[in-house]
């Protein structure tokens, strides 16, 4: 069986109403990304991944009620001695997905 090393990435897309030309104009939402790799595992079975999905217990940030900040979270592994990560799945906060 390979062995694998998991990462799990927080993607966080704040939006903001942006004015074209000053108050009473037409509006835009704008938004932005940021992404940061929250947890790691090393050296985990091949279902380590799904596993995971199915039955985490991890803390994650829920969106905003008002819309305006939201966030993903994303599982990736790689073979160990491979620097190829691949997508594996999402993790949703627990009691939701």
């Amino acid at each position: 069986m390979d062995i694998y090393d998991y990462r799990l990435i927080e993607k966080v897309y704040c939006n903001r109403i942006e004015n074209e030309d000053g108050p009473g104009s037409l509006q835009n939402v704008i938004s932005s990304e940021k992404i940061r790799i929250i947890k790691k595992w090393t050296e985990q079975k091949e279902d380590f991944g799904v596993q995971l999905i199915e039955n985490h217990s991890l803390d994650l940030s829920e969106d905003s009620d008002d819309g305006f900040i939201e966030f993903s979270h994303l599982l990736e592994r790689r073979r160990c001695g491979s620097d190829k990560w691949e997508f594996v799945g999402c993790l949703y906060p627990m009691g939701m997905g």
